[in-house]
């Protein structure tokens, strides 16, 4: 998984910088701490953009010929292409971040108070301290309404780099200490008895119990609360469990009080799940046939989409809690909260002024990113915007690898030369005689057959006369998806059903091993151009009209 990229890149420094030595001063320890969490909030957004990344060019592939492209996901691809520019560009205005926040009076290092919250957390719930015993605890990259969290595939338990960085008390940090106790234990139940690790309300319940509980038992002094969260679960415990329940569940189904705003953004479709095995089931009927490989594609489709939605909005939370790192406050400031100070010069931290402006392009563009990713067409604006960043993008044509050539050499003699670009919907100029491919369809997972058939594509097209750039008919297409499919298979790729890999003929394939007229079924509903008439002059007429 992913996850495992960030913790073997990042952990080793913050584990570091969250035990600093004693001998800095509690400022510079505090500015140490600053910098590797900053690195690392950046570290993870970026991650985290790759993945949404994968899981669109994943979406590129789907029902791709060279003749058509999905503009939506280019959309997408084109703004997560300019958030990521702007975010390599603002790393100069975000630096203040990690230095330019004064530090805050009888700030204690962080590694002095987490020992303290432990040490308090074993007087207070020795069982679960014990949970500690092998289960690390660190400052972290959380964002969103995200305060502490154990997490599952490291098996450490991660504090929001906010309460590291400000003067969170030790008996606040003990209660969120016990609450992820009781997760990691939950967990390890969990692997002993071989069930799934799913996190339920029942769960979560018990969790606050035992937090609430342990901070009763520090003396529950509103003084080393933050924000009154500790104290408002107290007062909701001992008016008895159906109101503790009751007000668990209002306040995990409620936007949190420190979190002023939330952005409204167009989402991707939900995961639509498993792909049902009769979809892939061969019917006589063409037109059955057809809309339920259409059917299978949409979801295959919605559960990418979402994957890259979610990756989208994770780094989204990661980058808008960036200026909490930053400020002493009571409430977390995050991106949301500064796009209102926007209109309210007064409530507006001059320090922070940079910091706005250096995030504000960024966080623009992945809305728009995700925007386009949850629509079904674009509009006129942003095609041409597309076309506009089109030769930018596609810029860096390159030709075949090695190896992909050498699988085209041998299945498809004479082809034309291949040069690779990213984006399908911006093809390059290239010199006469040589054929673009797009990226999406060079494999990115070592696998050149998949140059070999769609140069085999390209090749029939040109062997039928087809001028570049012409769309042709529906036979035309057919003879050339045909030979695809034929190089695909002569060169040994594995043409096996994976929902989680698709692979990129999944559409075509299954229409050709369906057999009948499928496949030339679906050509002609898809907009291909049909052959002209023969239109047959009428022979002369031998009488002579009087």
């Amino acid at each position: 998984m992913w996850y495992h990229s960030i913790i073997v890149r990042i952990i080793p420094a913050v584990l570091f910088l969250t035990a600093v030595p004693a001998l800095a001063s509690s400022g510079d320890q505090r500015l140490i701490l600053q910098k590797g969490l900053f690195d690392e909030y950046v570290s993870d957004a970026r991650l985290r953009l790759a993945s949404a990344r994968e899981q669109l060019e994943i979406l590129q592939e789907f029902g791709l010929t060279p003749h058509s492209s999905d503009e939506p996901v280019e959309a997408a691809l084109l703004h997560l292409d300019l958030a990521e520019g702007y975010l390599a560009s603002s790393l100069p205005g975000l630096e203040p971040l990690a230095s330019a926040s004064p530090a805050q009076d009888h700030w204690t290092p962080f590694a002095e108070r987490k020992d303290e919250a432990l040490r308090l957390l074993r007087g207070a719930a020795p069982d679960l301290a014990a949970a500690y015993e092998g289960t690390p605890v660190r400052a972290a990259a959380l964002g969103g309404k995200t305060m502490a969290e154990f997490h599952y595939a490291s098996r450490e338990v991660r504090i929001r780099g906010y309460f590291a960085v400000n003067a969170a008390s030790p008996e606040f940090l003990a209660a969120r200490l016990a609450h992820e106790a009781v997760h990691a234990l939950q967990y390890s139940s969990a692997s002993i008895s071989g069930t799934p690790t799913v996190s339920t309300r029942e769960e979560e319940l018990e969790a606050r119990r035992r937090e609430t509980q342990v901070w009763q038992a520090l003396g529950a002094k509103p003084e080393l609360d933050w924000g009154g969260q500790h104290g408002a679960q107290l007062k909701a415990l001992l008016a008895g469990d159906e109101e503790f329940r009751k007000w668990t569940v209002d306040e995990q189904e409620s936007a949190p009080d420190w979190s002023w705003t939330q952005a409204a953004v167009s989402s991707a479709p939900v995961p639509a799940g498993a792909v049902d095995a009769s979809s892939l089931t061969y019917v006589a009927d063409s037109a059955v046939m057809v809309p339920r490989l259409k059917g299978t594609i949409a979801i295959l489709r919605a559960n990418f989409a979402t994957a890259a939605q979610q990756h989208l909005e994770r780094a989204q939370d990661i980058l808008g809690t960036l200026p909490e790192l930053a400020l002493p406050c009571p409430k977390l400031v995050t991106y949301d909260v500064m796009k209102l100070w926007v209109l309210q010069p007064a409530h507006y931290p001059r320090a922070l002024n940079a910091v706005f402006e250096a995030l504000h392009p960024v966080m623009t563009e992945l809305d728009r990113s995700r925007a386009w990713l949850g629509a079904a067409a674009i509009d006129e604006a942003e095609r041409g915007l597309l076309a506009n960043y089109g030769g930018e993008r596609n810029r860096l044509a390159r030709p075949l690898d090695d190896a992909a050539r050498a699988v085209v050499e041998r299945w498809v003699p004479g082809a034309p030369p291949l040069f690779v670009y990213p984006y399908p919907g911006s093809p390059p100029r290239l010199a006469d005689g040589a054929a673009g491919l797009p990226g999406a369809w060079q494999s990115r997972g070592g696998r050149p057959e998949i140059a070999a058939a769609w140069a085999a594509h390209l090749a029939a097209h040109r062997k039928q006369g087809l001028a570049p750039g012409s769309m042709p008919t529906a036979a035309q297409e057919e003879e050339a998806v045909r030979r695809a499919l034929e190089v695909w298979r002569l060169s040994g790729a594995n043409t096996g059903f994976d929902g989680g890999h698709p692979d990129r003929f999944l559409f075509y394939r299954l229409l050709d091993e369906a057999g009948g007229d499928a496949l030339a079924y679906h050509l002609k509903s898809s907009g291909f151009a049909q052959p002209a008439p023969i239109r047959r002059r009428r022979a002369a007429s031998n009488s002579s009209s009087k």
